[in-house]
Formats: C-alpha cells, sequence, structure tokens
C-alpha cells in the first residue's frame, strides 16, 4: 500500500512539471521550431531539461542561445525541484513573474541578455540556495532589492548593462559571506562605495565601473585578500587613492580611470606583484611616477593618460619585459626618451604624445619588433627621425606631429618615409607641425604600405617641391592631409585613382592648375578642401556627381567663369565656399535644389544680376548665407525671411537698391546681418533681432532711416508720439474751443442789447 501511495504521489508531482513546462513553452516564440516539447513523450527527454535521477523531477532548464522570445510564464514557480533555470541569450521580454520566489531549490538564475525589463523581483529574497544570480545585458530598471544582498549562499551576482539605479546598502557584506563576485558596471547605481565591503573577504572579483558612485574609495578596500579584478572606471569618484590598494596581493586588474581622483600614484602600489593591468587615465593625479611600480614584473598595461603627472619616466619602468601597452598620453612628463630596447622588447603601443618631452627619437626603438603604434606627437622631439623605422614590420600607427624633427641632413627627400615602404600593416602616419623643409619621395608610395596606408597628416611641416605622380599608388587612402606647406605645381590627376578617398586637405599651398577632372572618381569624398592656392579654370561640375561629398572648400583661388549648374545636382551639399575668386554671372537658380546646405560662401568674387526670389523657398537648413562684395544688384528678396534657420547674412558691398524687407524680423535665429555699402532706401525695420543691431550693419546706405540707434536720419513720416497727439487732437480742440468763443461773444452781444431796451 505504502509502494501504491508513493507512485501515485510521483506521478502526480511528475503531472505537475509537465504542465508547469508546456505553460512555460505556451508563451514562448519559437522561430526555429527547436523546443519540441509535447505531451506523449516523456519530459525529461525534452530539449533543454534535465531531471533528478531518484525522483525523475526537473532540476535544470538550459534554452540559451536558441532565438527564443516571449515572455517567462508565472507557471514556472510550480517547479520545485528546479535548481538551475538559464534562459540566457535570447528574446524574452517583459517582467520576471514574483512566483519565480517559490522555486527554493534554485541555485542558479541565469537570465543575461534578452529583452527583460521592470524592476528585479522582491520575491528573489525566498531563493535561500541561490548561488548564482546572472541577469547582465536587459532593460532592468529600479534599485538592486536590499533583500538579495541577505542571501547567504550567494556566490557571483552579475547584473551589469541595465538602467539599475539607487545604491548599494552600507551593511551590503554583513550577510554574504560566500561572495566572490559583484559586477554591477553600465547601470546608474550611485551614492558611496560602502565600508562593509572590506567584509566580503572571499571577494574575487568586484566591478561597480560606469556608474555613478561619489566619494572617496574607502580604505577597507584594502581588507580584500583574494581580490584578482578591481574596475572603478568612469564614476565619479573623487579623494586620493588609497594606500591600502597596496594590500591586495592577489590583484591582477585595477582600473580607476575617468574619475576625479587628486593627489599621488601610491607607492604601495608597487607591491602588488600579480598586477597585470594598471590604469588611472584622465583623473587630476599629479606628481612623479613611483620607481616602485618597476617591480611590476607582471606588468602588461599602464595607462596614465591625461593626468597632471610630472618629472620624467622613471627607467625601472623601461624593464617591464611584459608589458605590451604604456600610455601618458597628456602630462607634464619631461626629460628624454632613454634606450628602450632592453626591457621592452613585447611592446606593443607607445603612447607619450602632449608632453614636454625633448631630445632625439632614439634609433634603438626600431628594435621593439612588435611594436604596432607609436605616438609621440605634440612634445619637444628635435632631430631628424630615425632612419630605421621601417624595421617596424608590425606597426599600424605612427604619431610625431607638433615636435621640431627636421630630416636627416644627408638626404635629399624626407628619408625615414622610405624606410616605411615595406611596414605592410601601416595605416596611419601623422607628421604635420615638423620642420623637415624638404620633399616627399617619389617611392615613399611603393611598396608593401601602398596598400594598407588610411590617414597620411602632414600638415605645415615644411614639405616642398610637387605631389608626385606615385601618390596615387597609396590605393587604400582615406584621409590625405598636407595643407599649410610650399607645395606648388598641378594637382596630379593620378590623386583621381585613390577610389577610397574620404577627406582631401591640401590648403594654403602653392598649387596651380585646374582641379583634375579625376576628382569626380572619388566616389566616397566627403570633404574636399583646396582654398588658399592658385588653382584656375573652371570648377569640374562633376564634382556635384559626388554623392558623399559634403564640403567644399575651394575659396581664395583664381577660378574663373560661371558655377556650372551640375556643380548643385548634389542635394545633400552641407558646405560651400567658393569665396574670393574671379567667378562671374548671375547666382545660379540650381542652388534652391541643394535643401541639405547649411553655409553658402560666395563672397569676394564677381556675380552680378538680381538675388533670385524663388531659389531660397526650401532651404530649411541654411545658417550662414554670405554674399558680400559682389555685384548684385536689385531688391533684397522678401523670400529669404523662408530660411528659418539663417543665423548670419552678409549683403554687404553689393549695389542693392530698395528697402530692407520688413518679414526679415521673423527670422528668430539670426544673429549677425550686414547691409551695408549698397544703395539701399527706406526705414529699418525695428522689429525682431533688428533691435540688437548696430550701425554697422547699415553704414553706406545714404537713404536709410530709421531710429537713432543706427545713426541714421529719421524717416519723414515717423514723428513723434506728441507730433501725432498734436496732428489729430488739437486741431479738434481749437475748433471746439474756438466755437466756444464766438457763441460766448455772441451771447454777450445779445445780452447787451436787451439790457438797452430795458
Amino acid at each position: 500500500m505504502f509502494y501504491m501511495v508513493l507512485c501515485v504521489a510521483a506521478s502526480l508531482n511528475s503531472s505537475t512539471d509537465e504542465s508547469a513546462l508546456l505553460a512555460f513553452k505556451s508563451q514562448i516564440n519559437d522561430p526555429n521550431k527547436i523546443l519540441s516539447w509535447s505531451q506523449g513523450i516523456p519530459f525529461c527527454s525534452w530539449i533543454g531539461i534535465t531531471c533528478g535521477r531518484k525522483h525523475q523531477r526537473v532540476v535544470g532548464i538550459n534554452v540559451s542561445h536558441m532565438g527564443l522570445g516571449g515572455t517567462i510564464a508565472k507557471e514556472i514557480g510550480k517547479l520545485t525541484f528546479l535548481k538551475s533555470l538559464d534562459i540566457s541569450n535570447n528574446n524574452f521580454h517583459d517582467f520576471i513573474p514574483d512566483e519565480i520566489g517559490n522555486i527554493s531549490r534554485l541555485q542558479e538564475i541565469k537570465m543575461q541578455y534578452n529583452e527583460l525589463n521592470g524592476q528585479i523581483p522582491s520575491s528573489f529574497g525566498f531563493l535561500k540556495n541561490l548561488q548564482k544570480l546572472s541577469l547582465s545585458g536587459n532593460p532592468f530598471t529600479g534599485d538592486i532589492p536590499n533583500v538579495v544582498f541577505n542571501l547567504s549562499s550567494l556566490v557571483e551576482i552579475h547584473l551589469e548593462n541595465n538602467s539599475l539605479s539607487g545604491s548599494l546598502p552600507m551593511d551590503i557584506c554583513s550577510n554574504l559571506p560566500k561572495l566572490e563576485i559583484l559586477w554591477i558596471p553600465l547601470n546608474q547605481i550611485g551614492g558611496i562605495i560602502p565600508q562593509s565591503l572590506g567584509r566580503c573577504t572571499k571577494l574575487k572579483q568586484l566591478s561597480l565601473a560606469r556608474n555613478n558612485f561619489r566619494g572617496s574609495i574607502p580604505m577597507e578596500i584594502g581588507n580584500l585578500p583574494q581580490l584578482q579584478m578591481l574596475r572603478l572606471q568612469k564614476n565619479n569618484l573623487t579623494g586620493s587613492i588609497p594606500d591600502s590598494i597596496g594590500n591586495l596581493s592577489t590583484l591582477c586588474f585595477l582600473d580607476m580611470g575617468y574619475n576625479g581622483f587628486t593627489g599621488t600614484i601610491p607607492i604601495s602600489i608597487g607591491n602588488l606583484s600579480n598586477l597585470e593591468r594598471f590604469g588611472v587615465a584622465s583623473n587630476n593625479v599629479q606628481g612623479h611616477i613611483p620607481s616602485e611600480l618597476g617591480r611590476l614584473s607582471n606588468l602588461t598595461w599602464l595607462d596614465f593618460c591625461f593626468n597632471k603627472l610630472e618629472g620624467e619616466i622613471p627607467e625601472s619602468i623601461f624593464n617591464l619585459t611584459k608589458l605590451q601597452s604604456f600610455s601618458l598620453v597628456y602630462n607634464y612628463i619631461t626629460g628624454n626618451l632613454p634606450s628602450i630596447v632592453d626591457g621592452l622588447l613585447n611592446l606593443q603601443s607607445i603612447s607619450l604624445a602632449g608632453n614636454k618631452l625633448s631630445g632625439e627619437i632614439p634609433s634603438s626603438i626600431s628594435n621593439i619588433s612588435m611594436l604596432n603604434m607609436l605616438e609621440l606627437g605634440n612634445n619637444s622631439f628635435t632631430g631628424p627621425v630615425p632612419m630605421n623605422l621601417g624595421n617596424l614590420q608590425n606597426l599600424q600607427w605612427l604619431g610625431l606631429a607638433g615636435n621640431q624633427l627636421t630630416n636627416d641632413p644627408s638626404m635629399s627627400e624626407l628619408g625615414f618615409l622610405i624606410s616605411l615602404r615595406n611596414c605592410r600593416y601601416l595605416k596611419s602616419i601623422v607628421i604635420g607641425f615638423n620642420s623637415f623643409d624638404t620633399m616627399l619621395p617619389k617611392s615613399f608610395s611603393l611598396g608593401n604600405m601602398s596598400a594598407s596606408l588610411e590617414k597620411f597628416e602632414a600638415y605645415s611641416c615644411g614639405i616642398r617641391g610637387t605631389i608626385p605622380n606615385e601618390i596615387g599608388n597609396l590605393s587604400n587612402l582615406i584621409l590625405l592631409e598636407m595643407g599649410s606647406n610650399k607645395l606648388r605645381g598641378r594637382i596630379p590627376e593620378t590623386l583621381g585613382e585613390l577610389k577610397k578617398m574620404q577627406s582631401l586637405v591640401i590648403d594654403n599651398n602653392k598649387l596651380e592648375g585646374p582641379i583634375p577632372v579625376s576628382f569626380c572618381k572619388f566616389e566616397n569624398l566627403y570633404s574636399i578642401i583646396l582654398e588658399k592656392n592658385e588653382l584656375s579654370q573652371e570648377i569640374p561640375g562633376c564634382l556635384g556627381n559626388l554623392t558623399s561629398l559634403r564640403r567644399v572648400y575651394l575659396s581664395f583661388n583664381r577660378f574663373t567663369s560661371t558655377i556650372p549648374s551640375a556643380f548643385w545636382t548634389n542635394k545633400d551639399l552641407a558646405i560651400v565656399d567658393l569665396s574670393y575668386n574671379l567667378l562671374i554671372g548671375s547666382l545660379p537658380l540650381e542652388i534652391g535644389s541643394v535643401t541639405g546646405m547649411s553655409q553658402l560662401y560666395l563672397l569676394g568674387n564677381r556675380f552680378s544680376g538680381d538675388i533670385p526670389s524663388s531659389i531660397w523657398g526650401r532651404l530649411q537648413s541654411l545658417e550662414f548665407l554670405i554674399l558680400a562684395e559682389n555685384k548684385l544688384r536689385g531688391h533684397i528678396p522678401e523670400t529669404f525671411a523662408n530660411l528659418t534657420a539663417l543665423q548670419y547674412l552678409d549683403l554687404s558691398q553689393n549695389n542693392l537698391s530698395g528697402v530692407i524687407p520688413k518679414s526679415l524680423e521673423s527670422l528668430r535665429n539670426l544673429v549677425y546681418f550686414n547691409v551695408s555699402f549698397n544703395d539701399l532706401s527706406g526705414e529699418i525695420p525695428n522689429g525682431g533681432f533688428f533691435k540688437n543691431l548696430r550701425a554697422d550693419s547699415f553704414k553706406g546706405n545714404r537713404e536709410l532711416c530709421g531710429a537713432s540707434q543706427f545713426e541714421v536720419f529719421p524717416c519723414k513720416g515717423n514723428k513723434s508720439r506728441w507730433t501725432r497727439i498734436l496732428k489729430y487732437i488739437v486741431p479738434p480742440v481749437a475748433f471746439v474751443v474756438g466755437l466756444a468763443i464766438i457763441l460766448m461773444d455772441i451771447i454777450e452781444k445779445y445780452t447787451r442789447q436787451n439790457g438797452a431796451l430795458r
């Protein structure tokens, strides 16, 4: 009899599990038809289901990475033997049902990377056996329920990348004796870091990064003897870095970047013999770099950029043989760069830009064969660039801009570029603002580098001579910047072969001749800046066919003729600057079709005729319209009032006549307006932005009149208030008074006559 009762009970319990699973499945969207759960097949053999051996009850659900959607059915709370629930990396949405708190045996909840929302259920507080809670990558909101921190069995808490707020309880570790991982970055949690974290003595990984924590790091953080990873970056933390961090002997990863820390780098950090990554980027840390950091023999990553560190780089740093990445960008580091061959042979990236380093760049740097980034820009390095940089076969980024570097005096061309031509991975060369005073080598664009280089910036570094035709071999080039140099001659047609070009900047040189027609092959060109040269002839109309083009700067050249109608074909042009050329003709009507334009500069040319009134109605994005210093005549179009985004309007030094349209008062965004030195007449409007203008906007127009602030004559019909009162009120009053006097005189005469008769 007892055996039969047990069998019946087991059957009933199994039926409960099956119905709960089917209810769970009924709310799941299974586009890939993976879950073939159905009655008639033992549920213990269903995909993703694990049953216990003894009672054949469901103890595990794992449907992760199956592309499932839908919601979590409340019936899941009936699976009372469930120990592990894994629905991670799917598309489940809506909230977690409170009924999940009924599963008292549950040890593991993995729901990360779904679309679950709402608040974390407080019913989790009933899960006394829970060891791992992972809800990362969902849009959960609200506070973390305090009951979660009372689950003494918890070993891991993963809540990163949600929208959780609130703060951590001050007694957070009072009931978490087993906690090893607290991982809650990428939320909106604030408040101070609780001192009681120091009681979680089994903690191995702690990440509070990318939240809103404030205040200082409690010194009790140094009481975590097993801590291996501490991530506090991108908060609002302040104060000094506590010396007690030096007690964390097992620490491997320490990142405190992007906060407001002050003070110095504690010497005690030199005791962390297991430390592999250490970063305090973007703080206000000052003082010297402790030489004790040279004892961190396992260090692979060191980032102190954007601080106030000073003094020289300790020589001990260059003995860190495992170091792969070293950044001191924008500090106040001084001294020379020592020979770093012997110690840093595994270095892959060194970034020392924005300091006060001086002396020559040691040629021995070329022996660091693993180096892929060398950034030494914005320092005070002098002397020639080492000719053997080409030995760095893994180099991807070379930054030397903003120094006082020169060319090797034995070379007639920029020699070090020749050595780089076999660097097959090199993507970026930035060498502007130096004093090379030499020519580009023709062979620079040959070799293996020709297929890899994407960016070449050599702005204002004394490059002279012509642009070599061979530059067209740089088939992968995206950005070419050689402005403010001494380049002369014609732009080579071969530049047009660079099909991937997005930004071409060769302004402020002495280039001459036409823009090559081959430029019309630039399928991806976004910006072309050729201003301040001696370029001439007609602007190629085919530039209007470049659908990616947004910015055109061709000012201060010698372009002639009219602007081809085809130039305005591209409706998404944003900025066009053709100022100070020799362009003639009327303003093209096609301008009105460029609906994406925000800035148009045509000043200093020879445009003539009327300003067309029909082209301004569709230019709703236009903010700058500069037509000054031309030969335009006629009236200012009333349709300028349609340019609702307009901020700057300059029509000065033309031959415009007529009145200033009063409709312009409606341009609420206008902050600059200039119609000086024209032949305008009539009253200056005094509403809207005109109230803020002064005389400079209108001078040189003898027939204008208006308010005294404009320093023009008052308008003849613009009489004062008292004048208008006298005009309309005094005459009737005078008439009434005069009539009264006449009547009184008649009455007086009549009275005298009657008296005489008596």
